[in-house]
């Protein structure tokens, strides 16, 4: 991972994570019609970041299903 505004301004530095956290609904996995594994978490994920510039950036995503043929949450993070 690289600082956003570090690449912007060309400048190296070392990204720390600040705080992780997500919503808190339950989505419990299941087995689709041919017994194949899922899991649609459409919980938000928020991680807060900061460098060794004093930059902070977000990155806020949803987890993907497992599934490689599912296409649950498959938009680039």
């Amino acid at each position: 991972m690289k600082c956003p505004e570090c690449i912007e301004q060309g400048l190296k530095s070392i990204v720390m994570i600040k705080s992780m956290y997500c919503t808190d609904a339950y989505y419990p996995p299941f087995f689709d019609q041919n017994g194949i594994y899922h899991i649609h978490d459409n919980n938000d994920i928020i991680n807060d970041y900061y460098c060794s510039n004093n930059h902070n950036f977000k990155i806020n995503y949803k987890e993907k299903c497992p599934n490689d043929k599912c296409d649950f949450n498959k938009e680039d993070k």
